[in-house]
């Protein structure tokens, strides 16, 4: 004869498996800092690796303030970049001394190693966790520059390997001008200033989202630039949003009531 503790840890198993109630919870499915990734699964960069221009003043890639690189990315008016010393004079940079952590950097990508100046670099996230859907796509952006109609940048995602949308694509004001205020008070007024889904870019990070949708296993964003001359870009902070499954309470409780119900057979047996 099959033992009633038996029978009521078959009963509390199939009470819960069977009838578990779930409930959609907004949360981050997958992020990238460039310091510390979220279900970041792989990334790829054409034609030239990231961080592979031969010129130090060509930027696209992952920077920080305290290593440096490319001058026109960096604002040295009161803190040199990579150890160096500040430069009161500096007129362009889009990260200060107090933003110590990595970013995408991007500046003069049409030079002797691009001459067409198209760079497209993807990152791919493990999304499967968003049974209930993505909701939204967070990115932090940054820019400062004389840009020109024809610099571009834009990023669009895919999911489980379908067509690319875009969710991000940049926009010149050709005839306006903007104050940029550089980390020493310093103002600097350049003309055609560069915008994200019509939010105007200034030297300081700002958060810019787009709503998304879809579910899958994988999400690929496509980053894809063309600038020309000294004009600074920058992106931080991805954060992909979606709704993942959360047991209902009530499950809980079930599990509970199996389990006081083996605890009590097994007392009996005793």
């Amino acid at each position: 004869m099959i033992s009633r503790l038996v029978l009521c840890t078959f009963a509390a198993f199939i009470f819960v498996s069977g009838a578990t109630a779930y409930r959609a919870s907004a949360a981050i499915v997958a992020s990238h800092d460039f310091d510390a990734p979220m279900n970041l699964t792989g990334s790829t960069s054409s034609p030239i690796a990231f961080n592979g221009f031969t010129s130090t003043g060509d930027a696209w890639g992952i920077y920080d303030f305290n290593t440096g690189g490319p001058f026109s990315l960096f604002d040295d008016t009161v803190a040199g970049s990579g150890g160096g010393a500040a430069f009161a004079g500096d007129s362009l940079g889009i990260v200060q001394s107090t933003k110590t952590d990595s970013f995408f950097g991007i500046n003069d990508t049409t030079n002797g190693d691009v001459a067409d100046g198209e760079m497209t670099g993807t990152f791919t996230f493990d999304i499967s966790s968003a049974t209930g859907g993505l909701t939204s796509i967070g990115i932090d952006f940054a820019g400062m520059g004389d840009f020109e109609a024809s610099d571009l940048l834009t990023i669009s995602y895919s999911i489980d390997g379908g067509a690319f949308t875009d969710i991000f694509v940049s926009s010149v004001d050709e005839a306006v001008s903007k104050d940029y205020t550089m980390e020493s008070g310093t103002v600097i007024t350049l003309d055609d200033p560069m915008s994200i889904n019509g939010v105007e870019l200034s030297n300081s990070f700002q958060t810019i989202s787009a709503n998304v949708g879809g579910t899958g296993n994988s999400l690929t964003l496509q980053v894809f630039a063309d600038t020309n001359a000294d004009e600074a870009i920058g992106f931080d902070n991805i954060v992909i949003n979606g709704l993942t499954a959360v047991p209902e309470p009530g499950a809980f409780f079930a599990l509970m009531i199996g389990m006081a119900g083996v605890v009590t057979a097994r007392r009996r047996r005793r």
